[in-house]
């Protein structure tokens, strides 16, 4: 796996305060993200067990499917994230800029190597590790 491929989230200085008010953002954003995939994946004729079978939907609908179940997987991902860096910084085991982006920066994946962060979380996704 690459190292030191992710640049730190938050500037050397961040205060712990700030940190926590922008990691708590960011937990209530995911967990409603959470909350919006997790209601269309149990109303989703495609994903119930009694429900029509996946490819006997129109293909829009396959792909929506899948895309909220990955997105599930992903959210969850960064809501366990987020929560744990906000108890570890709170608790003084470690500095704001020691917490990169969970999945790195679209930007910065100018690479293979520096796309990591994404195609581990589809491999985590899809059942690898």
């Amino acid at each position: 796996e690459p190292t030191k491929v992710f640049r730190p989230r938050f500037p050397h200085g961040t205060s712990r305060r700030s940190f926590v008010a922008y990691q708590a953002f960011d937990l209530a954003w995911h967990l409603l993200l959470l909350d919006i995939c997790t209601i269309y994946n149990r109303s989703s004729p495609g994903l119930t067990r009694d429900g029509v079978p996946l490819v006997d939907r129109p293909y829009v609908w396959q792909v929506m499917d899948v895309a909220a179940f990955a997105a599930t997987t992903s959210v969850v991902f960064v809501v366990a994230l987020d929560a744990f860096s906000m108890v570890d910084v709170l608790s003084g085991g470690s500095e704001p800029e020691d917490w990169v982006h969970p999945k790195g920066y679209w930007r910065d994946a100018w690479t293979v190597g520096r796309f990591w962060g994404y195609a581990s979380l589809f491999s985590i996704c899809l059942g690898g590790h």
